[in-house]
């Protein structure tokens, strides 16, 4: 069979960078590797770290004018296209592999295939505690049933209960490096960001729907008419009959966000009580629990459900507390300057990309330097 070099080591790279490509195209490589052992060769060297420095070597010692002579040197026309598709592969291949070597020569151990590989659990009422990831068909748990599949998890009231106990409360945590997607009871769909928490009873009341969260969801709320949805976090209730908003609230955090993109929502402390429409956040200041409200592009704010990162003008701190959430990394600056944090950068990126992508971005738009060493990133600035 006749492999495209250009095409082939397109889909090599992102079968290397573990980017997000279908069944098709990855079955695609594994049989051209099976089937060739100079693909799987070229595969194996391309993951080897120290083969992959002593090529660079070799690469740097290169006397080009020889080899260009003899490319354009008169010969038949069949060689002369032979050897073009030849220098064509090795071209192509290099091309895509110097990211690949940068990545892997920086002598950043991070392990790419950890990213999105957070276990969430559920924890029942009842002290059961369940691993999500080994749910794959219905499961009954207390007055529960639970279905697993295409990563969401649909919750349900087990209707054969033959009587109903103590309306306890459950909890799903969402660790780092992971996302996960509920349909609690009532059908309501929950989007939960990693190092979060939801907390909601066995059975909603027959006045009012409650739920509990730590950390970032986005909410797509069925409406019940005389039954309000109500989100508590550690510093406010958020109450709503039937919308779609996104509710940010870390504990590590200063500020608390809440952004409407459809209905309509009110929003309570101790001190204030407020409503919003759609394209509006609240932002509240958990020292002084004051609201306030302003208009702003939902866009950014929601673009995780879908698996991206969208920074828009956003500081530094921010931008790093997203990223450690994510990857599972630590963050150290190096300069005590407070100002560095303030930084902002804007770009959307994929979520699963190699934080190395990211980060090499960052350091062309600004004055920066970040390193990625095992699994903690170093920021300095530029000398």
């Amino acid at each position: 069979m006749e492999i495209n070099p250009f095409k082939f080591a397109s889909l090599l790279f992102s079968y290397l960078r573990k980017e997000d490509i279908d069944e098709k195209k990855q079955k695609e490589i594994e049989d051209l590797m099976n089937g060739s052992s100079e693909i799987k060769t070229l595969h194996d060297e391309l993951c080897d770290k120290e083969k992959i420095s002593a090529q660079l070597s070799i690469i740097n010692s290169f006397n080009t004018q020889p080899a260009y002579e003899k490319v354009t040197r008169p010969v038949r026309l069949r060689r002369r296209l032979t050897l073009a598709l030849r220098v064509a592969s090795i071209v192509a291949i290099l091309a895509i592999a110097i990211p690949l070597i940068y990545i892997q020569t920086r002598g950043s151990k991070y392990n790419a295939d950890l990213i999105g590989s957070g276990k969430t659990v559920l924890k029942t009422s009842d002290g059961n505690i369940v691993s999500l990831d080994t749910i794959s068909s219905i499961a009954y748990l207390n007055d529960l049933s639970v279905h697993n599949e295409k990563g969401i998890l649909t919750i349900t009231e087990y209707e054969k209960s033959a009587k109903k106990r103590s309306n306890g409360n459950n909890i799903i945590e969402v660790p780092y490096k992971g996302t996960y997607k509920v349909i609690l009871p009532d059908g309501t769909k929950v989007n939960l960001n990693s190092g979060s928490t939801l907390e909601f009873p066995d059975h909603f009341l027959a006045s009012e729907r409650v739920v509990k969260l730590k950390g970032e969801a986005f909410f797509d709320v069925v409406k019940a008419d005389g039954k309000p949805f109500i989100v508590n976090t550690n510093n406010m209730s958020i109450r709503v009959l039937g919308t779609k908003f996104n509710v940010k609230s870390y504990d590590n955090e200063s500020n608390s966000y809440t952004t409407l993109l459809e209905g309509k929502i009110e929003l309570s402390t101790d001190k204030e009580l407020k409503s919003i429409q759609p394209g509006e956040q609240v932002v509240l200041n958990k020292k002084t629990e004051a609201l306030d409200i302003k208009e702003i592009d939902t866009e950014p704010i929601v673009a995780w459900v879908d698996n991206m990162f969208y920074f828009d003008r956003t500081p530094l701190d921010d931008v790093m507390r997203s990223l450690s959430r994510w990857y599972g990394v630590d963050i150290r600056y190096a300069d005590d300057d407070p100002n560095v944090k303030k930084i902002v950068y804007s770009g959307k990126v994929r979520m699963y990309t190699h934080p190395e992508d990211i980060l090499r971005k960052f350091e062309k738009t600004g004055g920066l330097k970040f390193e990625l060493t095992d699994n903690t990133i170093t920021i300095s600035k530029k000398q």
